[in-house]
């Protein structure tokens, strides 16, 4: 009885933690799942870099952080109104592993504003390019893409 007792306690317990589960391909704050748009490009290293550090880097990291624009519109006490952008990145990010010179491609992107950040592994290169924007359903193509 008392194996039976803990056997159904444990499962319980187990039962609570798969509560805590996310999906890996969550909604957006619009409630919806990425819509079959894509972000491309081909990853390049200029010869001056990899000179400098005496690595030559063989794949990299390529991480899109979607970013939400709100458009804030100020006014001062003299009456002259001016608007300011505030670029928020959101917790929705696309992750790619692409080899140097091959093209890379990063699925499944909600439409919108990317912020892309690459990272050589093993040299440690980085460059971010920063607003990168999609629209529905598209594929945007960035070329090549120079460290």
């Amino acid at each position: 009885m008392k194996n039976l007792l803990f056997v159904g306690g444990l499962l319980t317990i187990l039962a609570g933690c798969s509560q805590d589960i996310q999906p890996e391909n969550t909604p957006n704050s619009s409630n919806r799942v990425a819509n079959g748009a894509t972000i491309t490009g081909t990853l390049q290293i200029n010869k001056s870099a990899t000179d400098s550090t005496h690595c030559q880097p063989s794949t990299c990291n390529i991480v899109a952080t979607k970013i939400d624009i709100n458009q804030i519109v100020k006014r001062d006490s003299t009456g002259i109104t001016y608007s300011d952008t505030l670029w928020k990145e959101t917790n929705t990010k696309l992750k790619v592993v692409s080899n140097i010179n091959q093209p890379f491609k990063l699925t499944d992107v909600v439409a919108g504003y990317y912020k892309l950040v690459l990272t050589t592994t093993p040299c440690g290169f980085s460059q971010t390019i920063d607003r990168v924007k999609v629209a529905d359903g598209a594929n945007v193509n960035l070329g090549s893409i120079h460290f």
